[in-house]
This record gives structure tokens, C-alpha cells and sequence, in this order.
């Protein structure tokens, strides 16, 4: 790699790591290109820091009022349960499992189908050996 491709890669990475620290600063999260399987796969390791800290305050918006947040949030935590690798055991310790489980009785459809996938990611241990089977 010359120098620009090592600046420019380093750039993204900033630049879609920092835009999710941006929107979970704003306590609202809306689909997009940081709620997805790609930026997980990606960005899993960041959630680390600080002992968890981003991670602890996303884990925190599934108390949110507003219902796409809470949907959301909901994505976020079971792609962070399939990615990284102690997720699932993190998630337990933080409560995120139990409060998922009760947004499974959410009056909105969205936040129910996004709680139902979520624990599914939580509680399968392959999860991409079971899509695989599907197939």
C-alpha cells in the first residue's frame, strides 16, 4: 500500500467510527451506514474501550422512549453479541439480555422483531454456521 491508501483507509475508519460515537452522543439512533453486519464486523474491538464504556451506553438506550432507538439499539446489540468474541458473556453482565427479553413484548412491531432477532444472536452460539444451513 502506498501512503494515500494507508490515509485514506485510516480516514474511513474515523470517519464511520466517529460518526456512530456522534449519533450515540445524540441519544438517537436511525438506521443507517454505521447499523450494519459490515460496520460490526469492523468495529466489534472499539467497543472495548474504556471498559466498555460505548457499549455500556448503547446497552443504556434500550430504555429509550423513542421506539426506531430502541430498535435500533436492539440490531446493534446482537451484531455485537455475533461479533465479538466474549459479547454474548458481556451483554449478561450488563443486563442487555433481560431488558432485550422484555422489548420482545414491545407494543411496536419494529422493536419486537428487532428484540426477537437480537436475542436469537445472544442465544445462538453459530450464528453464521446456522444461516449457512438454512441455505
Amino acid at each position: 500500500e502506498n501512503m494515500g491508501e494507508v490515509i485514506e483507509k485510516n480516514f474511513r475508519v474515523l470517519s464511520s467510527f466517529d460518526r456512530y460515537i456522534k449519533e450515540l452522543n445524540s441519544t438517537y439512533l436511525d438506521w443507517g451506514p454505521t447499523h450494519t453486519e459490515k460496520f460490526w464486523k469492523e468495529y466489534v474491538l472499539f467497543f472495548e474501550k474504556n471498559d466498555f464504556e460505548l457499549l455500556r451506553r448503547l446497552v443504556a438506550l434500550l430504555h429509550s422512549t423513542d421506539e426506531r432507538t430502541r430498535a435500533v439499539t436492539c440490531f446493534d446489540i446482537g451484531e455485537f453479541a455475533r461479533y465479538h468474541h466474549f459479547g454474548k458473556q458481556v451483554l449478561e453482565k450488563m443486563g442487555a439480555k433481560v431488558r432485550v427479553m422484555e422489548l420482545m413484548q414491545s407494543e411496536s412491531e419494529q422493536v419486537k422483531e428487532q428484540a426477537l432477532v437480537c436475542i436469537q444472536k445472544i442465544m445462538i452460539h453459530n450464528w453464521d454456521q446456522l444461516s449457512v444451513q438454512k441455505k
